[in-house]
């Protein structure tokens, strides 16, 4: 029953279209933070890898799925900048 009373409490005075709504934002909301945290994360690691190993390219392809092409893309930007 508290969480009967707890849900009747935060949704008062709400009409049930804006309810479902909420309750969908809320969802969605939910889904892009868990989205955010994983791409934060695999961009973490992706430039760990790059910093601890000149030529990441293998790894890159192994961790995280990445065409060949485009991490030696990225390493090559890395090297012009004179980031190592």
């Amino acid at each position: 029953m508290q969480t009967f009373y707890r849900r009747k409490k935060q949704y008062v005075g709400l009409e049930s279209g804006q309810v479902w709504e909420m309750k969908q934002l809320q969802d969605e909301n939910s889904r892009l933070k868990q989205l955010v945290a994983e791409l934060s994360l695999n961009k973490t690691m992706l430039q760990d890898v790059l910093r601890k190993s000149g030529e990441a390219v293998g790894a890159s392809v192994v961790l995280f799925g990445m065409p060949r092409l485009y991490c030696r893309r990225m390493i090559a930007r890395r090297r012009s900048s004179g980031r190592h």
